[in-house]
């Protein structure tokens, strides 16, 4: 169900004095819902004169602590869909999440540059390299084989063998599966239960679900 179906204008105005309500006690994650449900709901949120509000509540986000969810920001504000596209903020939410995690800022601006600059996300990949982030170590094995084609299969069957035996003994170190399987979903097909059942599915966002309306 899209944004556009949703015809329930009580409901939305609930969810987002709930929001509001939270946001005002100090809950990161409540602003940035809030800032989503002002950007979608433009009527309903004039109807409670909140317009004004929305770029105070993605400013108290920013202060957040929490880099997974500063990086989640960052990804919407790119996107542009439930937030307004803002690369500028999007990269000031990804510096403040550098400040709490060594690898998850450097992790998504890496994916960002996969096909436009191979070099620089090598270099970025390689900080989520160095805390054991499988993502991170897959994503640099694969964009070192396309830089270096001359290296040939060998290398290439080296790197997928591996990451393999490196997933497989990481999956046996429970504490620090949430650090090195971080965004596991980018580059494995099919959940990895063992994973799943220590740390919860993976890439669950921390907002608001716009469909449940």
């Amino acid at each position: 169900m899209s944004v556009e179906a949703v015809h329930d204008p009580s409901a939305i105005i609930a969810r987002i004095t709930e929001n509001i309500r939270l946001a005002h006690e100090g809950e990161a994650a409540a602003a940035v819902n809030s800032a989503m449900l002002i950007h979608l709901f433009p009527e309903e949120s004039a109807r409670l004169n909140l317009r004004s509000k929305y770029s105070t509540l993605l400013s108290q986000a920013l202060m957040s602590l929490n880099p997974e969810l500063l990086v989640c920001v960052a990804e919407e504000l790119l996107k542009g869909e439930k937030l307004a596209a803002d690369g500028h903020l999007a990269t000031r939410f990804l510096d403040r999440a550098d400040k709490f995690s060594p690898y998850m800022g450097s992790y998504v601006r890496g994916r960002l540059f996969l096909g436009i600059d191979r070099s620089l996300a090598i270099k970025l990949f390689t900080e989520g390299c160095k805390v054991g982030h499988i993502p991170s170590t897959i994503y640099r094995h694969k964009l070192l084989c396309k830089k270096f084609p001359g290296l040939g299969e060998l290398i290439k069957v080296y790197f997928i063998a591996s990451d393999f035996f490196l997933a497989w003994k990481a999956i046996r170190e429970e504490d620090s599966l949430a650090v090195r399987f971080w965004r596991y979903r980018d580059c494995f097909h099919r959940p990895l239960l063992p994973v799943d059942k220590i740390i919860g599915p993976d890439r669950l966002t921390p907002f608001v679900d716009i469909e449940s309306f």
